[in-house]
């Protein structure tokens, strides 16, 4: 379980569920070598900590690329390799390394193809971090490879220490179907090096983590569920929930058959302020949620389709709604939005079929965004986005969205929920 908080003061604590623990069996005996390291079915995690093995190569032309294994007392681990290289001179055409791991052993990244990283530590010889002019491939046993450069987007601020940038290269995000390369039979990493850099690098695993370089909300979704909103957040659901966070709200999303269901709390100043309506109301307090409605529809990005919708719901307690691609209203069957300390929470119920959808479809990835308008009661004062950079007009390129996925409750996490009002 999350909890649903604001940095800036602003906490909802949820209920924390009951674990059964499993009492210790007389026939437990400890493990006398511990398990190797793992994700999921995985274990092939450990690509380079502490050592050079027999699986490692680089450019042999030292006067351009040098690489060694030095004592750097980093908060990892002893040992860092130092890495040189120098493209720019002219004297070698392609410079890089690479990583067999493993013994050059063939590794199955199928079952994890979705929910890791290649992830590394990084930190210049010099100075501070401010690029790494490098591509990586995974390639196959049948010499394909699968490819993804550096970019700032794989950056993990929240990890940085003593100087060492983290990275995280998500799986999906190499161009396997591009290249044809099969993650089912991998034989090496390749790290491909331009212009000039000295680097330690250290920590080079495969790491948890779902979704690209996008962010990714996963919605529970049953059948039947109904939601109380009230905007009090004591539903079962929600103390179940994942929370999805933006510079002045936190949200929450679930789904039933019937409905879309939205929980939020908005830090805000002068809070519940809108005096617009209809194809206006962006202009003043506002939640605007933008959805692809179809998952299986395999569009351009670039432009809104038939099957997208931009949808803008008042937060000022009048359960206004506009739907900006059909131009009309929607059903908002219930909705509650009350002031707090910070500003304003709110709880909410949309009829999917008033957007165009018979259900949802579980498993399925909707390009999905959301953006909270902040008024002052005669205009819009400022907007914050999920996944889209400020200032990008999101209700226009879907290839700005986010990730939305439904994951069926299991039954063991069957939630009772009383009627929705």
């Amino acid at each position: 379980m999350k909890n649903f908080i604001f940095i800036a003061s602003v906490t909802l604590t949820f209920l924390a569920s009951c674990e059964l623990v499993k009492e210790p069996s007389l026939f437990d005996a400890e493990a006398k070598t511990p398990p190797p390291n793992s994700v999921k079915s995985f274990y092939g995690v450990d690509i380079f900590d502490e050592e050079l093995t027999a699986d490692f190569w680089g450019e042999e032309d030292k006067r351009c690329y040098s690489a060694k294994l030095i004592r750097e007392g980093n908060p990892f681990g002893d040992y860092a390799l130092e890495v040189k290289w120098d493209k720019d001179i002219g004297i070698c055409d392609w410079i890089g390394m690479g990583f067999g791991w493993n013994g050059w052993m063939a590794k199955d990244m199928q079952s994890v193809f979705d929910t890791c990283a290649l992830s590394l530590k990084l930190k210049p010889k010099e100075g501070f971090f401010s690029n790494f002019p490098a591509a990586f491939a995974f390639e196959d046993y049948a010499g394909k490879q699968a490819w993804l450069g550096f970019t700032p987007l794989s950056v993990v601020p929240e990890k940085e220490e003593k100087g060492w940038t983290h990275i995280e290269l998500p799986l999906s995000e190499f161009n396997w179907a591009e290249q044809g390369a099969n993650p089912a039979n991998i034989k090496q990493l390749i790290i491909q090096l331009e212009a000039t850099g000295h680097y330690y690098i250290d920590e080079i695993k495969i790491v948890e983590r779902i979704g690209g370089f996008d962010k990714r909300y996963n919605s529970w979704y049953s059948p039947n569920l109904s939601i109380m909103t009230n905007a009090n957040f004591d539903e079962p659901v929600w103390q179940k929930s994942d929370t999805a966070f933006i510079d002045n709200a936190a949200l929450m999303f679930a789904a039933s058959d019937s409905f879309l269901f939205v929980a939020g709390m908005v830090k805000d100043e002068d809070p519940m302020m809108n005096s617009m309506s209809a194809s206006e109301i962006w202009n003043g307090d506002a939640l605007e949620i933008c959805m692809r409605t179809d998952p299986r529809r395999k569009l351009a990005m670039s432009r809104m389709s038939s099957v997208d919708r931009h949808l803008g719901l008042t937060m000022d307690g009048r359960k206004e709604s506009w739907l900006f691609t059909d131009e009309r209203s929607v059903e908002i069957r219930s909705m509650t939005v009350k002031p707090n300390e910070a500003g304003y929470q709110f709880e909410l119920a949309i009829l999917l079929s008033s957007l165009g959808m018979n259900k949802v479809i579980t498993s399925m990835i909707y390009p999905f965004e959301f953006a909270i308008d902040d008024g002052n009661g005669d205009r819009r004062k400022e907007q914050n986005t999920w996944n889209t950079p400020q200032g990008a007009s999101f209700h226009q390129s879907p290839a700005s969205w986010g990730e939305l996925v439904f994951i069926p409750m299991k039954s063991e996490q069957k939630i009772e929920t009383s009627a929705l009002k």
